[in-house]
């Protein structure tokens, strides 16, 4: 199965994961850069079908820029850094401190490097020590790029175990976007709130995100007024 495209330059695919015990789906994101090359946005495994995809969309055309945007998505980079070579790892400002073995790049900051300054923008959002998420907007699609930062649970995402909707209930995290239970573990609820209203600043109406089904604007609100909501215990 190819990737599926969300928009001129912007695909993801999706593969099944276990965490905690509770079965659910990961996302990963992928951009074609200006500039050439991919940026791969919390990268999945490694399988026969994403080398495939990587060949049809000629990631040979630049390197891949692999994203590991939290704390906790890096679990697979480490294939992709092996298998293709010009590759380079970028990470969030909590990962050097879990993961003193992986061999990075680069720390992500509020500033894109060069290497997608013309399709990106990114932001950390502070106030969640624990995770320190760097989300990303894509520009050209409007396109909000985030990992657990909003978790969107329903009947029609797929993969879900028993667990994972109970546990998706438990949390009142079904039926509607909702921060992520480790979002919730936030150190500094101020810093929090100013990160939020830097994102509900920017120009985006699709909020593309690791667990859950993808975000569009609908008939319950734009997706900037669903992020408010889902952290409306902030205000």
């Amino acid at each position: 199965m190819s990737f599926p495209q969300l928009a001129d330059n912007i695909w993801y695919f999706e593969c099944p994961v276990r965490f905690w015990g509770l079965r659910f789906q990961t996302r990963m994101t992928l951009v074609r850069l200006c500039n050439g090359g991919f940026f791969v946005h919390s990268p999945v495994a490694l399988t026969d079908e994403v080398r495939m995809n990587l060949r049809i969309l000629e990631y040979n055309n630049g390197p891949l820029h692999i994203i590991c945007p939290n704390a906790l998505h890096h679990i697979f980079a480490e294939p992709y850094l092996l298998e293709y070579p010009d590759s380079r790892l970028y990470v969030s400002p909590a990962l050097p401190r879990r993961r003193a073995d992986l061999k990075f790049d680069e720390i992500l900051n509020d500033s894109p490097p060069d290497a997608w300054s013309h399709d990106l923008d990114q932001y950390i959002i502070r106030g969640n020590d624990y995770l320190q998420e760097v989300v990303f907007l894509h520009r050209s699609s409007r396109t909000l790029i985030v990992t657990d930062f909003i978790e969107h649970f329903t009947e029609n995402s797929p993969g879900l175990g028993l667990a994972t909707r109970l546990f998706a209930r438990l949390f009142r995290m079904w039926g509607r976007p909702a921060p992520s239970p480790e979002f919730r573990l936030y150190s500094n609820p101020d810093q929090l709130r100013e990160s939020i209203e830097l994102l509900l600043s920017l120009d985006f109406n699709r909020i593309v995100m690791a667990h859950g089904d993808i975000i569009e604007a609908s008939i319950h609100g734009t997706a900037r007024e669903l992020i408010r909501e889902a952290y409306a215990h902030l205000w």
